[in-house]
């Protein structure tokens, strides 16, 4: 591949691998095949190892104002290059998912210096033109499941809450409990799915499904449809089970369980849900469901140290409850959290 063919991020990978000419200077550049009177434009890397464009400026070249972005540090600053101090344009590129634009990005300010128009406003108009793609920092998205089983939780602890305001004391999920919701030797499970006709449920571990020992556990199994604009989100159900409960600030504290800092965050977010219906089962008897007493010596096998598994829910209708039921159940779990 001839110089004139190899784009920026082709520079970038040699640096990371140290290739690049010995030199007393600052930092270790690759020369651009584009230069100014100023000199050759260089690639270099931060401290970090992020991408870095650094475009030689004459004494008398004024910059102007450049476009602000959270993505890109740019600055004008001087280095010693070629063994003399360099007048430089500074562009490095901070967000590691980006540099895949920035890399189009710069091979386009190289082409257009090239071309003859002056760095300031080669890099003006290039970041003008890439501004819907890089001037937006990415955010991570958490993943649909995730999402969903927690919007999940935070239904049934509305619920809940509408109750008493001590619910959130109930609330085990996001802390790594056994059950989603405990008190006493009452346990609830939650379940959540996008789809009515979809009866399959995964259980985590082995003794997801065991019951509390003396007391009962019962499984809702809830089905909240994707909607755009829909009204159930983490923050909507969030801000409404803040208002309600005794002590909201431990909410926080709660679902810093799950990684969830800000429940208003667009990463918590970006789906939105109706509720479809709800299915709450007793689970015992006939229910589908492994636990340890399924195994020889009430153990798992040696040697086994995690066991996930799905059933399917078609086969446990005669273990759903009446509504009347429900209510009862929400009932003696808020009378476990009272104090004697």
């Amino acid at each position: 591949m001839s110089d004139s063919k190899r784009t920026a991020g082709y520079h970038w990978s040699l640096l990371r691998q140290g290739d690049f000419a010995p030199s007393k200077d600052e930092l270790p550049t690759r020369l651009a095949n584009v230069e100014v009177t100023a000199g050759p434009l260089r690639f270099a890397l931060g401290p970090a190892q992020e991408a870095r464009l650094l475009l030689p400026l004459s004494k008398s070249e004024k910059v102007g104002k450049l476009p602000v972005s959270t993505s890109l540090r740019i600055k004008e600053t001087h280095a010693v290059i070629d063994g003399s101090t360099s007048r430089l344009l500074d562009i490095m590129c901070t967000v590691k998912e980006l540099e895949s634009v920035f890399t189009e990005v710069v091979d386009e300010i190289l082409s257009r210096i090239q071309e003859g128009t002056s760095v300031p406003s080669a890099l003006r108009s290039t970041l003008h033109d890439f501004r819907a793609l890089l001037f937006l920092t990415p955010t991570k998205t958490i993943p649909t499941e995730i999402v969903l089983g927690l919007v999940g939780e935070l239904f049934v602890l509305n619920e809940l809450l509408d109750r008493s305001p001590e619910a959130w004391r109930a609330w085990m999920g996001p802390q790594g409990g056994r059950h989603d919701f405990r008190a006493g030797s009452l346990a609830l499970e939650v379940k959540s799915t996008r789809s009515a006709s979809n009866t399959l449920v995964t259980i985590q571990s082995v003794d997801q499904l065991s019951v509390p020992s003396g007391g009962q556990l019962y499984l809702t199994r809830l089905t909240l449809e994707p909607t755009p604009g829909g009204v159930l989100n983490v923050a909507n159900l969030y801000n409404r089970a803040a208002l309600r409960c005794s002590e909201p600030e431990k909410l926080k504290e709660i679902l810093l369980g799950l990684d969830c800092s800000d429940p208003s965050a667009d990463e918590w977010n970006h789906l939105s849900f109706s509720f479809e219906g709800e299915e709450v089962f007793e689970v015992g008897g006939s229910f589908p469901r492994l636990t340890e007493d399924n195994f020889v010596g009430s153990k798992s096998p040696q040697g086994v140290l995690d066991i996930s598994y799905k059933i399917d829910l078609s086969h446990a209708s005669d273990c759903i409850i009446t509504s009347d039921k429900k209510e009862t159940i929400q009932n003696e779990l808020i009378a476990c959290l009272s104090p004697e």
